[in-house]
């Protein structure tokens, strides 16, 4: 049989139906490639638990999607610790962490690593590594079936001032399998409102404020004097306060807008000490006195001086020379 087409001329009907035939075929197939192929690649991904890294922390609790691709750990209501810096373990400053366990799946591979999504460094994303050989976790013996990422979030207390509820603190990417891939991720959330903030008795928690951030400062003991702080502790207050170009750093301001006297006044709880700048002065100088004449000068100077010329001696010059 026969159909005629829109030109005058016919179709074989077995031709329209071979590629019909051959066009459901590649659908079929596109569409079976379009399942499998996710299906493929969750096959290779690993995912970990979490638990709690700090041992006074009330109402942890965690929600988790599908396969623990994501999990939210929300502290409902948390009493957050006051520990020193300890940056061999992730705490770089004085102040309030939120510590969790990121718990390897079965199967993780050395070359696993975690990411903290939300962070970067002046070099880039900051990566953790999985085995001990490459800076990696608390516990990464291969024979231990608790291995785990250990993550330390420090909670801003100015950060905490806020209507936002529940709050995200951190977030954490991981790829276990090592294949350059982050396949799971960690989401750690605080209630502000139910944020108490605790420490060992006698020690002082202050923050100093900069041009280059804020940080939490402690020292244990009344009546100490920001002088009273350790080398390192200077040194990092010093990279904090360093000013700007243009600027001068001349001294701090506390929260009530009067001037902290570095060598008399003493440290209080909680005290907020802000640096205060100045602009440097631009000194102004006399370009006469200062800049060699330009092109433009020396032709004023020169036609200055011929005129000058011309008025004194110029008419007897041209006289001379007609009388010769």
């Amino acid at each position: 049989m026969y159909k005629k087409n829109m030109k005058g001329g016919f179709c074989d009907n077995h031709k329209i139906e071979s590629i019909m035939k051959k066009f459901l075929y590649f659908a079929v197939v596109f569409a079976i490639a379009m399942v499998i192929m996710p299906t493929v690649h969750a096959e290779g991904a690993l995912y970990g638990t979490v638990e709690k890294g700090m041992g006074d922390d009330t109402n942890f609790k965690q929600s988790a999607t599908a396969n623990n691709e994501t999990i939210t750990v929300t502290y409902e209501k948390a009493d957050l610790k006051w520990y020193p810096a300890a940056p061999e373990i992730g705490r770089k400053v004085d102040g309030w962490w939120v510590g969790i366990n990121i718990i390897a799946p079965s199967g993780v591979s050395e070359e696993a690593k975690m990411k903290r999504a939300d962070r970067e460094s002046a070099t880039g994303t900051v990566e953790k590594y999985f085995s001990k050989n490459k800076g990696g976790v608390e516990d990464s013996d291969p024979s231990s079936d608790h291995r785990y990422f250990g993550a330390w979030i420090y909670a801003d207390k100015e950060l905490l001032n806020t209507e936002v509820n529940p709050l995200t603190i951190g977030t954490y990417e991981l790829d276990w399998n090592g294949d350059g891939d982050y396949e799971q991720k960690i989401i750690i959330q605080v209630n502000p409102k139910n944020v108490n903030f605790t420490k060992a008795e006698g020690v002082v928690a202050f923050t100093i404020k900069g041009a280059n951030g804020s940080r939490v400062f402690s020292i244990k003991g009344a009546d100490k004097k920001l002088s009273d702080l350790n080398e390192d502790e200077q040194k990092l207050i010093a990279a904090l306060i360093k000013p700007k170009d243009g600027q001068k750093f001349v001294g701090y301001k506390t929260a009530d807008g009067k001037l902290f006297d570095v060598e008399n006044d003493t440290l209080e709880d909680d005290m907020v000490l802000t640096a205060v700048y100045e602009d440097i002065p631009v000194e102004v100088t006399n370009k006469s006195d200062t800049k060699n004449p330009d092109t433009a000068d020396i032709n004023l100077l020169s036609l200055l001086a011929l005129i000058i010329a011309s008025g004194l001696g110029l008419t007897y010059s041209v006289k001379k020379v007609r009388q010769n």
